[in-house]
């Protein structure tokens, strides 16, 4: 039997100042390129896997691929450099909220 629950929730209206406003666009920006990024790293991954199947490579031959956010970060870390330049001008921590959002996926596919 189901706990008898009820979910709520708050809408708090926000009224930033400018700058503010800038900062929220920005962290919320980064948040969200760094997510693209870890999905399409992901995605290029099991395409790169689909195309091994079909070429009759061998199970244990496929590429192996752990899209765990404490594997993804790391290799974040080494392209962030190349594919976010302006990654420095926005707190780290911004950056590590895809991983909470990938995080509940299979260890090695």
């Amino acid at each position: 039997m189901e706990p008898d629950f009820r979910t709520r929730a708050v809408v708090v209206p926000l009224d930033p100042s400018s700058s503010q406003e800038q900062v929220l666009r920005s962290y919320c920006g980064s948040a969200r390129f760094a997510y693209n990024w870890a999905i399409n790293t992901v995605q290029e991954n099991l395409n790169v896997k689909a195309r091994e199947c079909k070429d009759g490579v061998a199970q244990e031959d496929l590429t192996k691929f752990c899209w765990h956010p404490h594997k993804l970060t790391p290799l974040w870390n080494a392209h962030k450099d190349e594919v976010a330049p302006w990654h420095r001008y926005v707190h780290h921590a911004r950056f590590s909220q895809w991983g909470h959002a990938c995080g509940n996926r299979p260890e090695e596919l």
